[in-house]
Order: structure tokens, then C-alpha cells, then sequence
């Protein structure tokens, strides 16, 4: 972008020079500025303000404000010499103007938030400025980002577009996120020359002081840019595809480094964010309730004018440093620190301002918190930055090396919860799958204690048919690994009794919560159909593995109330759901025949069904009967390996009598 301006610049240089009129005062020279801005002559306006080096301070702010508003996208498309004349002319401005004055000048241009490229085009102007200020910048500084911060802020995050694999890449065709990339990336190019001042400041050519409130307002806005827009964007990027990086990659990648040079603990700055939210509320609480509503009207206008009155001498650096100084570092973000912590771990942006001296299962409970925040996001691109998140947590985790005290950590508990509510609500399948994988990773870093629990706690808590039919396939592996490790003739000790954590009456507190239907026989087994295949498989194959003569498992104890409470009230609610399914499938086809005699195809209308006491959404008759035979057929295998179960305990009974 320098080099076009660089361009342009010099390819006005080159035009002819327009000989203007001397003009006598400074109001005709307003007025005829103001003129060249309504007839958009940008021959004039460069006559009078560039060629003739207008150098008057005094008419600056005056002539900024004029020209101000016509830095739109509007103007660019329309009158592109003028925007650029314009442009030139701020830069002018900018470099031979009183630096306090401009600065607020320009500000005032920027607030708002008009038009983006008037934001992205005021930006350099105001980096000249700033450069100008190397005593007393810092608190001037601060206003200009506090600024340019709001209007980045003032975006609206973008729309879940429910896209997958390949189809991310169309996110940044969001008119949302178009914007954001083209902010930023000037948003940085803005801050760039403060951050590099570090190298002036160790060298003793600033005041360390001054540094130091420059980088705490750095680290601020930075950390502002992770929350938002950052956490909104997909930041994922694999270098052994060889695909080139995104834009918002090449962003998140910037503010990394822009972090880089303020902040030397990412971990540190992480860990700080769960704490300091909790004390601004609690400030903030406190301070609401000491107020009454009669004055806070009052209190606004006051709070309006001190804002006002010190903004201006913010920028002029007369505004003595008496407040403590963590209370102007100003709050890390919890979401923003989640973000952080994604790039670092899971992208490997930053790892040099990582430090590696904590446990794997140290940073596990320490990042739960955060992962937990971005699993419950609204946003999909969140979502799968906290999975991300969590699936390199575990990879780094050996096997059963978690012991059941984890379990202890609420953070624990819950992210599993938020794993199970994206396993079944979230509505992007590549998230669902991810989130299946990274449940299933979960319960294999737990010891076989904590696995048992964390199971019962699950199936006892979680109503989803599909979650517990995972967890009943899971019971079924535990067991197959426990016969393996379980010997009759290994003495009874400790770790005997851990490998065998998922026989005996353990297994029995699972196989209940397992077998358990939530209506008897009068549950919908249509909908609790995975949960009951899964059940029935792993009792066939406790049968078939374990002989009833070394009942190993406890299974063949556990036989009587096996087939009387589950067994027998699933043969009944299977009869009562096919008989159920079959007529109202009768009674669709007398329906159609109706149609058919009275000269109307079946295939053409439209109407509601209702499925275990629920309404479907309206259907044509041809899809009613495919949910219908759907159904019937579903049943029919739930049938065939109930009759088989039966069969195979039939026959072990009788070959032990």
C-alpha cells in the first residue's frame, strides 16, 4: 500500500502546476477549499494547499475537518484524483501541523465509525503524528488506540454459515469478515513502529516510564484484537498440505508477533485472565449499588465532561500517572485469552513466549477453563478452537496416565458435558465428529478407576440415546480388556482389582443404568433404538465370552433381573411398536387408495405425522412411507438380535443343568 501511495504521489508531482490567485485572508481561503470540495477539483485543492505549501497551523484543524468527510469509499470509486489529492493533503497536514492539535483533529474524523477506508486512510496520518510526540506520547497513544479501537469493535462478528471441510474457505468471502480484514491489517501497520521502540528504549534514547505505559497500552489492544475479531475467524492452517495461508491466518499470525514484543509470558498473561473479570465485577456490583438511580443522570453528565476534559489532555501528556498502575492495564479477556492459548498450542504461533516447565497434566486443568468457554460459544469457528484446543491437551497425555482425581476438577466434568451438548446439538457434522473423537480420547487418558466413574456419571446423567450407546460400546472394549488382564489364578491384589475395575458388581452398576428404559415398555424405541442395539450386543457378547461355569463377569448373577426387567419389558414394547407402526402404515395406504379411486395420485399430498405422541414436520405421502418403513425395519433388527440373545442364554442355561 507505501508503494502505491509512493506512486501516486509522484505522478501528481509530475502534473501541471495550476497558478491560483494570492488570496488576502484565511476565511477566502476556506471558502475557496471549501469550494474545490463541491466541485471535487482536485487541481485546485493541490494548487492551494500542496504547490503553494500552505504552512499556517492555524488553519490545520479547520481545513482537516473540510476535507475529512470526503475520504469514503464513495469518493474513491467516484472522484479517485480528489480522494487521492485529499489524502495527500492530510499527510501534508499531518507532517507540518501542530502534532497535539492534529491529533485530535484527526481523531475526530476517525470516531464514528463512517467509513472504513476514511479509517484506513487516517491511519498513517496518524502515525506521523504520534512519531512526533517521543516525550510525552504515551498517554496520547492511548486515546488514538482507544479510538481505533472502537471502531474495530463496532463490527459485527460474522454469520455462522454452517460451512464444512473445504467450504471454510468461503467464509472470508463474508462481507463481516471482508471488513475486518482490511481493518487490521492497517490497525497493525499503525502500531508497528510503537511496538519496535522497545530496542530505542533498552538503548536509553526513551524514558523507560514512557515504555512502559506505551506497552501496556499495546498489550491491551492486541489482546482486544484475539477477543474480537479474531476468536470469530478460522485461523487453522496445515503447512504439509503446502495450501496457502488465509488472510485471517497472516492476521492472527501478526498479533502473535505484535504480542511478541510487549509481553514475554503468553502463559502468565493466560493464567492472569480467569482472575481479573472476577474482581471488575465485584467493582462493579459494589459500585451500582451505591448509587441511586435519582443521580445517575447526573452522575453521567458529570462522567461525560471529566472524560472530555481529560481526553484533551491525554493528548497533550499533562495528565499526571496517579491511578495504580494494574488498575490502567485494564483487563485481559477471558475469550481473548482462549484465543491466545488456541495459537500458541494448537498452531504453534508464539511457542517462544511459552514456557516449558509445567506438567502436560497441569496445563490439561489449567486450559479447561478457557476450552470450556469456546465449546459453549455461539460461534462455530470458536467451537472448533476450543476441540482443537482440547484434542492437543490429550494428545500429549499417555494413556490412563490421568487418575481419578481429575475428576475432582469441576472444569473436568463439565467439559465433558460441553463435549456431549456438541456431539448432539451442534449443527456442523465435521464439529459433531470431532467432538465423538475428542470424548472418546477423554476416557481413554483416565486411569480404569476414573473411567468407571466418569461412565456412571455420564449414562446416570445424560439422556441422549446416541451418547450412551458410545458409552455401552466403550463397556463392552473395558470388559474385553479386563477378561485379557483377569486371571482366576493372579492373586487378589490391588492392581488385580484395578485391571478388573469393569467386572463384578461394578459392571453391575453400568449394566443397570445401561439396561434401564425410561417408560418401561411403553418407552419410544424408535428413539432409544442405538442405545438398545448397543445394550443387546454387549449382553450377547457377555454371554458368548464369558462361560456361565467361571461367571467371570457376574453377568449369569445378574441373568434373572436381566431378563425379567429389561428383556421382557423390551419384547413388549417392541410388539406394541410394530403393531403401532404397521397400522398406521395400513391406514396411509387405505388413504391412498381413497385418493386414487377419486382420481387424485397419493404421491402429491402433503400432510402432518405424528411419531410417538410427536408431530414430523409436513411431508409428502411418499416420504411418510419411507419414515414408516424406516421404522418397521429398525424394529425388525432390534427383533432378530433380542431372539438370538435369548436364544444363546436359553442354551447356556441348559448345557450347565
Amino acid at each position: 500500500m507505501a508503494t502505491q501511495h509512493r506512486m501516486e504521489e509522484a505522478s501528481c508531482d509530475v502534473e501541471e502546476t495550476l497558478a491560483v490567485p494570492p488570496l488576502e485572508s484565511k476565511e477566502e481561503l476556506i471558502g475557496r477549499i471549501a469550494e474545490c470540495v463541491t466541485t471535487k477539483d482536485d487541481h485546485s485543492l493541490q494548487a492551494y494547499i500542496l504547490e503553494q505549501r500552505l504552512a499556517e497551523p492555524a488553519q490545520f484543524w479547520e481545513l482537516t475537518t473540510l476535507l475529512g468527510p470526503c475520504l469514503t469509499t464513495e469518493m474513491q470509486h467516484d472522484h479517485p484524483r480528489f480522494f487521492t489529492t485529499v489524502r495527500r493533503c492530510l499527510a501534508h497536514f499531518s507532517r507540518n501541523g501542530n502534532a497535539k492539535e492534529m491529533l485530535l483533529a484527526l481523531l475526530e474524523q476517525v470516531e464514528g465509525f463512517k467509513d472504513d477506508l476514511l479509517y484506513v486512510t487516517v491511519l498513517p496520518c496518524l502515525k506521523d503524528v504520534l512519531l512526533r510526540l517521543p516525550v510525552k506520547r504515551g498517554r496520547s497513544l492511548e486515546l488514538a488506540m482507544d479510538t481505533l479501537g472502537d471502531h474495530i469493535a463496532a463490527i459485527p462478528a460474522p454469520q455462522n454459515w454452517m460451512l464444512e471441510g473445504e467450504e471454510t474457505k468461503l467464509l472470508e468471502t463474508d462481507e463481516t469478515v471482508r471488513r475486518f480484514l482490511e481493518v487490521i491489517p492497517a490497525f497493525l501497520d499503525f502500531m508497528q513502529p510503537f511496538l519496535e521502540i522497545g530496542d530505542k528504549a533498552a538503548a536509553g534514547d526513551i524514558s523507560m516510564s514512557n515504555r512502559r505505559w506505551e506497552v501496556r497500552v499495546l498489550k491491551k489492544h492486541l489482546v482486544l484484537l484475539l477477543r474480537h475479531p479474531l476468536v470469530f475467524l478460522d485461523l487453522r492452517y496445515d503447512a504439509t498440505t503446502g495450501a496457502p495461508k488465509t488472510y485471517s491466518r497472516e492476521c492472527a499470525e501478526q498479533v502473535v508477533k505484535g504480542l511478541e514484543h510487549v509481553e514475554r509470558n503468553f502463559y502468565r498473561l493466560v493464567l492472569e485472565a480467569r482472575e481479573q473479570p472476577k474482581t471488575a465485577r465485584k467493582d462493579k456490583s459494589g459500585g451500582a449499588a451505591e448509587s441511586s438511580r435519582g443521580d445517575k443522570e447526573r452522575d453521567e453528565v458529570e462522567e461525560m465532561v471529566a472524560e472530555n476534559v481529560e481526553n484533551e489532555l491525554r493528548a497533550s501528556g499533562e495528565v499526571p500517572d496517579v491511578k495504580d498502575e494494574e488498575e490502567e492495564v485494564g483487563e485481559v479477556p477471558e475469550l481473548a485469552a482462549a484465543c491466545l492459548a488456541y495459537l500458541v498450542q494448537a498452531e504453534g504461533l508464539g511457542l517462544q513466549r511459552w514456557p516449558c516447565v509445567h506438567s502436560h497434566r497441569h496445563l490439561l486443568h489449567a486450559m479447561l477453563a478457557f476450552i470450556r468457554m469456546l465449546l459453549t460459544h455461539v460461534a462455530h469457528t470458536a467451537v472448533y478452537k476450543g476441540l482443537a484446543l482440547l484434542s492437543f491437551r490429550l494428545s500429549l497425555l499417555p494413556d490412563s496416565s490421568l487418575p481419578a482425581a481429575s475428576l475432582d476438577d469441576p472444569d473436568f466434568t463439565a467439559a465433558v458435558l460441553d463435549l456431549i451438548h456438541v456431539m448432539t446439538r451442534c449443527p456442523i457434522r465435521e464439529l459433531r465428529q470431532m467432538g465423538l473423537s475428542v470424548f472418546r480420547s477423554v476416557f481413554s487418558k483416565i486411569d480404569v478407576s476414573g473411567r468407571h466413574q466418569l461412565m456412571r456419571s455420564v449414562l446416570t446423567s445424560c439422556e441422549h440415546a446416541g451418547v450412551k450407546a458410545v458409552l455401552v460400546g466403550m463397556v463392552k472394549d473395558e470388559v474385553d480388556a479386563a477378561l485379557r488382564t483377569c486371571k482366576d489364578d493372579v492373586p487378589d491384589t490391588k492392581e488385580r482389582q484395578a485391571e478388573c475395575e469393569f467386572l463384578g458388581p461394578k459392571l453391575e452398576v453400568l449394566l443397570r443404568l445401561a439396561t434401564k428404559l425410561p417408560d418401561g415398555a411403553a418407552s419410544d424405541l424408535l428413539e432409544e433404538s442405538d442405545v438398545v442395539m448397543a445394550t443387546l450386543n454387549l449382553l450377547r457378547y457377555l454371554v458368548l465370552r464369558d462361560p456361565r461355569e467361571r461367571d467371570q463377569t457376574g453377568v449369569w448373577v445378574m441373568m434373572r433381573w436381566i431378563e425379567q426387567e429389561y428383556l421382557a419389558a423390551l419384547r413388549t414394547g417392541l410388539d406394541m411398536s410394530v403393531g403401532h407402526y404397521r397400522l398406521e402404515l395400513d391406514n396411509m395406504m387405505k388413504n391412498t387408495q381413497g385418493h386414487s379411486q377419486g382420481g387424485k395420485g397419493g404421491s402429491d399430498v402433503t400432510a402432518s405425522l405424528s411419531v410417538a405422541g410427536r408431530d414430523l414436520p409436513p411431508m409428502s405421502h411418499d416420504q411418510q412411507m419411507t419414515v414408516m418403513h424406516s421404522a418397521l425395519t429398525t424394529f425388525d433388527m432390534m427383533k432378530c438380535v433380542l431372539s438370538r440373545l435369548c436364544e444363546l442364554i436359553d442354551a447356556k442355561q441348559k448345557g450347565t443343568r
